[in-house]
């Protein structure tokens, strides 16, 4: 049984769902479905039927500021491919799906699982296949070097790409940073990159005032500049905590390495895609390996990816 539609809004304050919302409103619209945005704190379009949310701390404030009317159909997208995910950032995970009927998950293999107390539905889908595929062959480190006052002497580039949760401010962001000091005389090759998450508003602070108080016992430190696009194209190594972009690194060929202040076995450490590090000796022989042999097609297998996602998107929207 389908249900009547009028038009689909899309509710995202983050760039990652908003790259699934784009190809999600093209695919919908190629089927002849109306589809529009919904702005942060405002009414919804007039004419929405359904509305397809993220599960950002912005859109719960939106939703619970303006809650959608009675005869709209709400949708909570969870977009991350992992499961086992920062407390703060399911806590408010749980408040957004409250406002919805069912939960979609952009990961297939999630569905099923009752990690909330909704109906839920797998999507198959994800943008990071493509996002690897298309960057830029030839990036320009030198310019990148320049514009962030960085001599060039044959460094490795080792990027760390930050989260957006209190969890990753509080603990995983001071870590890093502690074992850089800890193993410094052992990094001397490296500029190490902090790749700030969109969402943050207080991790620069955070690495700012470590460099200011402990920047002598630093290896090489900046805060990158650069789009996500441009610091995933020049990294020599990606290092993260917990992101859902972590995927990408090792489909686009980059040395990747878990760090975090306790062991933590994501999708791709559990499945021996990538290495987790907690000490400094960890960290040191993380970056000295060699890059593992990649199974791209077991990587994509977890990440839940199908072809006939369209297909899963259309029915859960669609289906009463």
């Amino acid at each position: 049984m389908f249900s009547f539609l009028a038009a689909i809004a899309f509710l995202s304050s983050d760039p990652g769902p908003t790259a699934h919302f784009e190809a999600f409103s093209q695919a919908l619209e190629e089927r002849g479905l109306e589809c529009c945005w919904a702005s942060p704190n405002t009414p919804l379009p007039e004419g929405t039927s359904h509305l397809v949310t993220d599960l950002s701390a912005r859109s719960l404030a939106t939703l619970t500021q303006s809650p959608p009317a009675e005869n709209i159909r709400v949708f909570a997208y969870y977009d991350n491919p992992e499961e086992d995910l920062p407390g703060d950032y399911l806590e408010t995970a749980g408040k957004v799906i409250a406002f919805a009927e069912r939960v979609l998950f952009a990961n297939q293999n999630l569905a099923g699982r009752s990690l909330f107390p909704k109906r839920d539905f797998g999507i198959g889908y994800s943008p990071l296949p493509e996002k690897a595929a298309a960057l830029p062959a030839n990036a320009d480190r030198s310019a990148f070097l320049s514009r962030h006052q960085v001599k060039e002497r044959g460094q490795k580039l080792a990027f760390y790409f930050g989260g957006a949760t209190q969890t990753h401010r509080l603990y995983a962001l001071p870590h890093f940073l502690h074992l850089l000091s800890e193993a410094r005389e052992e990094l001397s090759d490296y500029t190490f990159v902090v790749q700030i998450h969109p969402r943050s508003t207080q991790d620069r602070s955070t690495v700012e005032k470590w460099k200011e108080q402990k920047g002598v016992y630093l290896p090489e430190l900046i805060i990158s500049e650069a789009s996500f696009e441009e610091a995933v194209a020049i990294a020599d190594h990606a290092l993260y905590y917990q992101t859902s972009a972590s995927p990408l690194f090792l489909l686009s060929g980059i040395p990747t390495i878990q760090v975090g202040q306790w062991p933590r076995k994501d999708l791709l450490v559990d499945q021996g895609f990538c290495k987790g590090t907690v000490t400094s000796a960890e960290f040191i022989e993380g970056l000295s390996q060699e890059e593992l042999p990649l199974n791209r097609e077991a990587l994509l297998e977890e990440l839940g990816i199908c072809n006939n996602w369209r297909e899963n998107l259309y029915n859960s929207l669609l289906e009463k």
